[in-house]
């Protein structure tokens, strides 16, 4: 592909292809979040069967307000502002560590609260890191693609362990995703690969650390590696439900897995429940609007005549893959429990707000690609 820094590319049509999959699964996820929830919400602290999914429906209309502007913004007004913003978001993250501000659940620090309000910094440092990364690497690459020093790579790590060291201490599964994503991005952006391997060696170091001296991440290590015990009744459960649905499922709402066997059933664990009420037909469907959503995303990256829309379209998909790649090993089985939702399915503010945002950015880069497939 060959960027040109001189030839300006004309404003055509957002990809609609990649609005429309979000949305299928937007409401994918209304349902599915009032369907696993509806039992259990009708209790205390909650004593409303509609409480869960009337929150989610003001997270999705919050969200879709954020995706409107990051696609109405022009994407050098976000390149620009996103020092700031990474600068705002990581005293945010100081801020969780405060137990004046901070929330605790599933045994980590991870909520930011103020005036009753609840916010995950974490998920709104993913993105913003994102642009700020291929800002950096747009800056600092040269005509023919090569990166022009060594510095890049060192200004792109140090701003990386910053972030995920701040998160790490919080919530060490977002702290994953992102470094793993900006990490792919690097790869991709013609960084000499000997520095690779110092930033393989360093994460591994860093989340091997980060285990063994927190209790409650060595506790689900050792559920992984032996689902009989306690704390692995939720995967058990988790995979009872989508075996139990067949190919067709037992219907929507008949499910039993989220009476109170399946725990997270409307967060975390939400795609088992989609496999206990919709089956394997249901399964493939939600697999395949992802799929057609990150093929969108990526096509995106590589059809970018510019290479700062081109690193950022490519950064933010990976993001949502990862995410969403990790939720569902998590759900049948094959890693650990992460505490990651399934973007725009499973319920939740800050996730599901940030996910939307990160949309409005594709869509935002998508009108300015050399063609639109």
């Amino acid at each position: 592909m060959h960027y040109s820094t001189k030839k300006k590319i004309a404003k055509h049509p957002a990809d609609w292809w990649l609005f429309f999959c979000v949305c299928v699964l937007s409401g994918i996820g209304i349902i599915m979040v009032f369907s696993s929830s509806i039992y259990f919400a009708q209790f205390a602290p909650y004593n409303d069967s509609f409480y869960f999914v009337k929150r989610q429906l003001i997270n999705l209309l919050l969200g879709f307000g954020a995706m409107y502007v990051l696609f109405r913004l022009p994407l050098g007004l976000i390149r620009n502002v996103s020092p700031v913003a990474l600068g705002l978001v990581c005293a945010a993250l100081g801020m969780v560590l405060l137990s004046s501000f901070g929330e605790e659940g599933g045994g980590a620090m991870r909520w930011l609260t103020i005036g009753g309000i609840s916010l995950q910094p974490s998920e709104f440092c993913k993105p913003i890191l994102i642009v700020f990364i291929s800002k950096l690497l747009y800056e600092r690459t040269a005509e023919d693609g090569s990166i022009r020093s060594g510095r890049a790579y060192a200004y792109c790590l140090a701003v990386m362990l910053l972030c995920c060291g701040l998160i790490i201490i919080e919530d060490l599964s977002s702290a994953v995703v992102l470094a793993v994503s900006v990490f792919l991005l690097m790869c991709c952006s013609q960084i000499r690969w000997p520095y690779h391997f110092i930033t393989v060696i360093i994460g591994i170091l860093g989340v091997a650390a980060m285990i063994v001296f927190e209790p409650y991440r060595m506790q689900r290590l050792l559920e992984f590696t032996d689902p009989g015990t306690n704390g692995g009744w939720q995967v058990m459960q988790s995979k009872m439900a989508i075996g139990s649905g067949g190919l067709m499922g037992v219907g929507l709402g008949a499910g039993n897995a989220k009476l109170y066997w399946l725990p997270a059933r409307h967060t975390d664990f939400i795609f088992g429940v989609i496999g206990e009420e919709l089956g394997l037909l249901g399964c493939i469907f939600v697999l395949f609007l992802f799929a057609v959503l990150f093929w969108r995303g990526f096509n995106i990256a590589v059809n970018s005549t510019n290479r700062f829309n081109a690193y950022c379209a490519l950064g933010l998909t990976l993001l949502l893959a990862i995410q969403t790649v990790i939720n569902l090993l998590v759900v049948v089985g094959f890693a650990p429990v992460t505490g990651i939702t399934l973007p725009f399915v499973s319920y939740g503010g800050s996730s599901l707000i940030v996910s939307l945002a990160i949309v409005g950015l594709l869509l935002n880069i998508s009108q300015y690609t050399e063609k639109n497939k």
